[in-house]
């Protein structure tokens, strides 16, 4: 992927890499969904990074999703996904707190279902 000045990049390509593993292929068999997450340097919707991690595929790849509409749609600061995504932040706090924006293109009665393989893909990602 492209060089990147925000420290979550570097997570970004830790998890492209994982996905080339046992370990990583499971898990795209487990949760089977598109996200997109918008990486902002300072203030969610202002300079976004966007990066697609496809766990239908199995990779993750720099740029917005050209496959239709991802299944879910996640705005962060670069600090706060980094904390999120380290075990800094509890990720049920942090969206109490809106330090990040989802947006899902599932139907309603989908969307708790999404949100559930999102924080398993977290846990285990």
């Amino acid at each position: 992927m492209a060089s990147s000045d925000l420290k979550s990049a570097a997570l970004m390509d830790q998890m492209r890499i994982h996905f080339t593993t046992d370990a990583g292929k499971a898990l795209t068999k487990k949760i089977g969904l598109v996200y997109q997450i918008n990486l902002a340097p300072k203030k969610i919707g202002f300079n976004e990074e966007i990066y697609v991690v496809d766990l239908k595929k199995g990779e993750v790849t720099k740029g917005p999703f050209e496959g239709g509409k991802p299944d879910a749609t996640f705005s962060f600061t670069d600090e706060d996904f980094f904390k999120i995504a380290t075990g800094k932040m509890n990720p049920q706090i942090a969206f109490m707190r809106y330090k990040f924006a989802a947006t899902f293109t599932v139907m309603v009665y989908d969307i708790k279902y999404c949100f559930l393989k999102c924080w398993i893909f977290c846990a285990q990602g």
